[in-house]
């Protein structure tokens, strides 16, 4: 396994906890590698569950957002549920205003709140607002 520039990365059970380890997130490079990077140790490792650390971050650009938005749907169709925690008020309250918080993504105050809530599976529909796509292998018309 190559060393994170984007995580400091520790593993709890079947759980990766994914700290970010920059302050401000802004860029299109950023985002993209904040993407990637959080795709590759979910490959490597295989969790269950990633809960996402937002403590260092004080700044966060829409791009990075939106990179995010794609992590979830990814890994909702690889069945891993994604958690945040420990986001300073002015971006939980930036999550809140794009309606984000409890929705698409469950933020919770502490990383210890996050890996004691319960978890269940999402569902591609509780992540894309719409049903799974037709699967061409089936028998559906």
């Amino acid at each position: 396994m190559q060393k994170n520039r984007y995580y400091r990365v520790e593993e709890q059970g079947d759980s990766v906890i994914a700290q970010i380890v920059d302050a401000h997130l802004q860029g299109d490079a950023l985002a993209e590698c904040l993407k990637l990077e959080l795709l590759q140790i979910v490959a490597e490792r295989s969790p269950r569950l990633v809960v996402i650390d937002f403590q260092n971050v004080k700044l966060i650009s829409s791009l990075a957002i939106a990179s995010l938005l794609t992590v979830n749907q990814r890994l909702a169709g690889m069945g891993v549920y994604l958690k945040m925690c420990s986001m300073n008020d002015s971006l939980r309250q930036l999550f809140r205003t794009l309606r984000l918080d409890g929705s698409l993504f469950k933020i919770y105050p502490t990383m210890s709140d996050a890996l004691s809530a319960p978890m269940s599976s999402p569902t591609y529909e509780d992540i894309c607002g719409r049903p799974t796509p037709f699967d061409p292998t089936g028998s559906g018309g």
